[in-house]
């Protein structure tokens, strides 16, 4: 009996191997991407972080910003005395998990004060964003099913129908970002189809460094990223790739 070889989780496939989707979404190039960006906002409740306080920071920035969110899913979760050490410990088993990534330095003041208002910003963006969806739970880690060879994986947040991706870098959202949402958008319908169940229909994309966040239609997405695929289509596009063998692949 041959033995089926789990490669990554969908995070580090959708940021690993792009190729893999290219050939589902060809149109998911600079363009589109500009074009979705132009359909960003701000909360009221978020203040975006002055840059020249992220400049004195030493931390590596992809670490204090995951510590950052770390520390809001404990408020989201309900702690109401979230403890930042675990957020530091949690940050680096991820940290460590998708990238070669070391146990960050002792946090300073300043750290600190990034890691606190970005955790606030993000808690307020996703308690405001709950209201509108009229919605009274916030999902933490959302679990992402797997598909063949693609291992299940854990996404950021999810508010009813929407799945919620929390990139905090300092500038816009790229084609990589949307390329890992519909990645976990393909998994959810996958999974959907053989057991029935709820699939996502609306992503968001929030950077609570910069309070930027983008709101859409997963359906909206697939069409013009794919060029006008059915959701069907999308799903034996990557049926066939995951089952196709590795050698033939190459």
């Amino acid at each position: 009996m041959s033995s089926v070889r789990v490669i990554a989780d969908p995070r580090t496939v959708a940021r690993d191997i792009p190729g893999l989707l290219d050939i589902v979404f060809p149109r998911l190039s600079g363009g589109l991407v500009s074009s979705l960006n132009r359909k960003m906002f701000q909360f009221n409740s978020a203040t975006a972080v002055d840059e020249s306080l992220v400049a004195q920071s030493t931390q590596k920035k992809s670490m204090l910003f995951e510590i950052a969110v770390a520390y809001a899913e404990q408020i989201v979760s309900g702690d109401e005395d979230p403890d930042l050490s675990r957020s530091v410990s949690l940050a680096t088993q991820r940290q460590q998990r998708h990238f070669d990534a070391r146990p960050p330095q002792p946090l300073t003041e300043i750290d600190r004060s990034i890691v606190q208002r970005v955790s606030s910003n993000l808690v307020n963006m996703l308690n405001d964003f709950a209201v509108q969806q009229s919605a009274d739970v916030i999902v933490v880690r959302p679990r992402i099913p797997g598909f063949g060879w693609i291992g299940t994986g854990l996404g950021d947040f999810a508010v009813e129908e929407t799945l919620i991706e929390v990139k905090n870098t300092d500038r816009n959202f790229i084609a990589n970002d949307y390329r890992q949402i519909l990645m976990y958008w393909i998994l959810s319908y996958s999974k959907g189809l053989e057991a029935g169940t709820n699939v996502w229909s609306k992503y968001l994309l929030l950077n609570s460094r910069l309070n930027r966040a983008v709101f859409g239609s997963f359906d909206a997405l697939i069409e013009a990223a794919s060029g006008g695929l059915s959701r069907i289509e999308v799903y034996e596009y990557l049926r066939t790739i995951v089952t196709t063998p590795a050698e033939v692949r190459k």
